[in-house]
């Protein structure tokens, strides 16, 4: 059950990134700092990264984080899978040979 917490804290991270990118995304050619500060994607983006924050705080409550932080490795993998499905996004060749390196990396370090 404590797993929930890694898991929360990776789906966060992930879902921050994602609308952090649809804010980006959004407003690309504008230079303003400001309009990167009350951008709705991208504050919702950043409160999310505040909340896998508090995930993992309580993640760590529970598990070594020599154990926990290799966990974290999954939302590389979960943010570029969805980049391609959401954004249209290409990955190289080479990206998906260290996407995998970094799964079997996972795997093994788990243990």
């Amino acid at each position: 059950m404590n797993f929930l917490y890694i898991a929360g804290c990776i789906f966060f991270t992930v879902l921050g990134q994602l609308l952090i990118k649809y804010g980006a995304v959004e407003l690309k050619g504008v230079s303003s700092l400001f309009a990167y500060l009350i951008n709705g994607y991208i504050i919702t983006g950043l409160s999310l990264a505040v909340l896998a924050a508090a995930f993992w705080i309580k993640a760590l409550q529970y598990y070594d984080l020599s154990y926990a932080y290799p966990f974290m490795s999954l939302s590389f993998l979960f943010v570029a899978l969805l980049s391609v499905l959401i954004f249209d996004e290409t990955i190289k060749t080479n990206q998906w040979i260290g996407l995998a390196i970094v799964l079997v990396g996972l795997c093994v370090g788990s243990r």
